[in-house]
């Protein structure tokens, strides 16, 4: 009998993407803590923006990417940019967690 070998591969999961909103998301979005309205602004965004915002907000704001500009407007966001090192399966954790 032949053993098939099956590569690691990172897979993401609802608990690391829990871990990982609890860690970077939940210290300046308290009153989010339930994720509920999160879950509601990934939908609205989509996976791939989600994953740019997340990750290089500023590249969209120099852009002026009107949905970006908007956020940052509503919630006078002028202190912090998103710039979260995140690898594409943490991304992809975080958004099943949120949703």
């Amino acid at each position: 009998m032949d053993v098939v070998q099956i590569p690691d591969r990172k897979i993401p999961s609802i608990a690391k993407g829990e871990k990982i909103a609890m860690e970077k998301c939940t210290p300046c979005h308290v009153k989010y803590k339930d994720c509920a309205q999160f879950g509601m602004l990934v939908s609205a965004m989509g996976d791939d923006y989600f994953g740019q915002y997340v990750t290089n907000q500023k590249w969209l704001i120099e852009r002026e990417d009107g949905f970006a500009l908007e956020l940052k407007q509503k919630w006078g966001n002028d202190t912090f940019l998103h710039h979260f090192h995140l690898s594409e399966e943490e991304i992809q954790s975080l958004i099943l967690y949120l949703k």
